[in-house]
C-alpha cells in the first residue's frame, strides 16, 4: 500500500511540475490550480468531504477541458466556413464582372 501511495505522490509531483511550466495563461493551469491546494487527508483517517471536493473539482476540470475542446473545434469550423465563403464571393464577383 505504501508503494502505491509513493507512486501516486510522485505522479502528483510530476503533474504539478508540468502544470507549473504551462504558465498562468493556460486553461489547463486555470482548471487544475485548486487541485493541489486541497488539503490531504491523514493516512488511516480519510476525510470524505475532502475526497468529495476532489471528485467534484476533477469533474469540473473535465467539463472545462471538454468546453475548451468544443470551442477550439467551433473556431476551426468558423475558419473553414469563412474560407469557403471567401471562395464563393470570389466566384460571384467573377461571374458578375463578366456580365
Amino acid at each position: 500500500m505504501k508503494s502505491q501511495e509513493n507512486q501516486e505522490q510522485q505522479a502528483l509531483e510530476q503533474i504539478r511540475t508540468i502544470i507549473e511550466t504551462l504558465g498562468p495563461d493556460s486553461y489547463i493551469t486555470s482548471a487544475l490550480q485548486n487541485i493541489f491546494s486541497v488539503p490531504s487527508e491523514t493516512p488511516g483517517n480519510p476525510n470524505l468531504l475532502d475526497e468529495l471536493q476532489k471528485i467534484r473539482l476533477l469533474e469540473k476540470t473535465v467539463q472545462e477541458w471538454d468546453t475548451a475542446s468544443q470551442i477550439e473545434e467551433l473556431q476551426r469550423q468558423i475558419q473553414e466556413t469563412e474560407a469557403h465563403l471567401a471562395v464563393l464571393k470570389e466566384k460571384l464577383h467573377n461571374l458578375t464582372a463578366k456580365q
